[in-house]
């Protein structure tokens, strides 16, 4: 999950409470609802129950909610990022620099780094896999002609065999701006 859709998780659940809270009248206080009124918690369908229902016995419950964090997966994305970056090839300045860009942006991180696919024998620098996308940071090592035909067979590999779009960033072209395929992660 992209820190931007974890923001929008978090700050979706915060809504929620927040609205609850003014549903039941805490935010706004209405006089004529004690325990609660027909335009909060009582309806006709729970008219049987209108002596037990009592709104203030879920504020504390909301008030907590609204002020609660969600962490997803159980890593938090500075903990993502510090793995991916022990994961990169440590021969690869290039490849930590695109980490700290994709990092900076606040765009998705990566699943993996150095993974091998074995379908297309390939191992790209970077790998989203549920969104498809693998990317290769190719520093000055890259620019022989044997080493380009190389790479070029592998991502083709990798393309038709495997179905990754594949996004190569190179050292001496303006990758920045190919980031941004990463911005609606």
């Amino acid at each position: 999950m992209s820190f931007l859709n974890y923001y929008k998780t978090v700050n979706a659940f915060q809504k929620i409470a927040d609205a609850a809270l003014d549903i039941c009248h805490f935010k706004e206080t209405k006089d004529s609802c004690v325990q609660a009124c027909y335009e909060c918690l009582l309806s006709y369908r729970n008219q049987f129950d209108h002596a037990l229902i009592n709104r203030h016995l879920i504020k504390p419950l909301l008030d907590e909610l609204e002020k609660s964090t969600v962490q997803i997966e159980g890593i938090s994305r500075d903990e993502q990022y510090q793995q991916l970056l022990q994961q990169t090839d440590p021969n690869s300045k290039f490849e930590r620099v695109v980490l700290e860009e994709i990092y900076q942006r606040g765009y998705k991180l990566p699943d993996a780094a150095q993974e091998l696919i074995p379908e297309a024998n390939s191992k790209p620098d970077f790998l989203y896999k549920e969104d498809g996308i693998a990317v290769f940071c190719d520093g000055s090592v890259h620019d022989s002609p044997d080493k380009c035909q190389q790479d070029q067979i592998e991502r083709d590999n990798l393309k038709y065999n495997t179905g990754y779009t594949v996004l190569t960033l190179r050292h001496d072209e303006d990758w920045g701006a190919k980031l941004s395929i990463l911005a609606g992660l």
